[in-house]
């Protein structure tokens, strides 16, 4: 009698396993056209211990190229070419996870394709697995690095071009005793000038030309100005000259009109480096790619006069460096996952 019951007590243990094994739970059954040289992919999840039945028919009884089953992301687990059906294929599920079922056609036509994809659990306890699957799109960051250059520093310097001193003729004394009662001086602008200024002192008293002459700085004085305004063109406009005491005519030249006006023909000059009739002033001017020089005419026609012409350039010097830098790449990517 005891062996009766222990044998009626394992059969009614071991029948529902039996009967829920016959009884697969349908995941996805489906009826699709696999396009001209393309492909479809479905993504279904799994539990551990689960046996997948997948069933496969191309309705017009055509062959397939491939019909693969792959546990994600990428290890196959089943391959068939130039199928046209797929009757109850059962593969077992070693551990939870996302399978992807594949299709792909080579032909150039498409391919209407039916399959059934089914799981029978391993126990009840996975009975309601939810086979879904979720995609999250996950962000990767790395970094190229490149070299490039930045400024380190930008300075306004102050260089002088020329100081000098000279003693023009009247224009009879000049005629007669001989001398010069004009003259002109060439401009050797630095590398990056970017402004360039003179300042003129003409009198008769050479004595007092000599005394100016040597207590002025052009080049001092600009460079102060520059430091105290910070803006090139205000830090000259304020610079001034002291008095002079006799006029004189001072022109700002070309090469050609340079010879001209030594030699006392018509010539040609710029009129907003050049001052008439003054005897004493600051001129700033603009470079150009043209060589440039100062003419200075004594106008009188009897009386010579002396000269202080004191020429500065100011340049515009960048300082730059070479550093590293990082240039992050970002690439994205969608991950599979399933939800419990």
């Amino acid at each position: 009698m005891t062996k009766i019951c222990f044998c009626f007590l394992m059969l009614c243990l071991v029948m529902p396993s039996a009967i829920h094994a016959q009884n697969p739970i349908d995941v996805f059954e489906s009826t699709l056209k696999v396009a001209a040289l393309g492909e479809e992919e479905f993504y279904y999840g799994f539990a551990e211990g689960d046996q997948i039945v997948f069933n496969f028919e191309e309705v017009n009884d055509k062959e397939l190229k491939e019909v693969e089953i792959i546990e994600y992301p990428s290890s196959s687990k089943f391959m068939d070419y130039k199928t046209k059906k797929i009757d109850n294929k059962i593969l077992s599920v070693s551990k939870t996870g996302v399978y992807k079922f594949v299709f792909r056609n080579s032909a150039l036509s498409g391919r209407v394709c039916k399959f059934k994809i089914q799981r029978i659990p391993q126990s009840e306890k996975t009975k309601n697995f939810n086979t879904a699957v979720y995609w999250e799109t996950l962000f990767d960051t790395t970094y190229t690095v490149s070299q490039e250059k930045y400024l380190i520093s930008k300075k306004y310097k102050t260089v002088a071009i020329g100081k000098e001193k000279h003693y023009i003729n009247s224009g009879s004394n000049a005629a007669l005793k001989g001398g010069q009662s004009r003259i002109y001086v060439p401009v050797s602008l630095p590398p990056n000038t970017v402004l360039w200024a003179y300042r003129f002192l003409a009198s008769r008293n050479a004595k007092d030309i000599d005394r100016i002459h040597n207590s002025m700085s052009l080049v001092g004085d600009a460079s102060k100005a520059i430091d105290q305004t910070g803006v090139l063109d205000a830090a000259i406009n304020q610079l001034t000259a002291p008095p002079g005491g006799n006029a004189c005519n001072v022109f700002l030249l070309d090469g050609d009109n340079a010879t001209l006006f030594e030699a006392k023909s018509p010539f040609k000059y710029y009129q907003e480096g050049s001052r008439n009739n003054l005897s004493s002033g600051v001129v700033k001017v603009k470079p150009t790619n043209i060589p440039q020089y100062i003419g200075i005419q004594n106008p009188d026609g009897f009386y010579g006069i002396s000269v202080s012409l004191e020429i500065i350039a100011i340049t515009y010097n960048e300082q730059w460096g070479t550093r590293n830098v990082s240039t992050p790449n970002i690439t994205s990517h969608k991950r599979a996952y399933l939800k419990a």
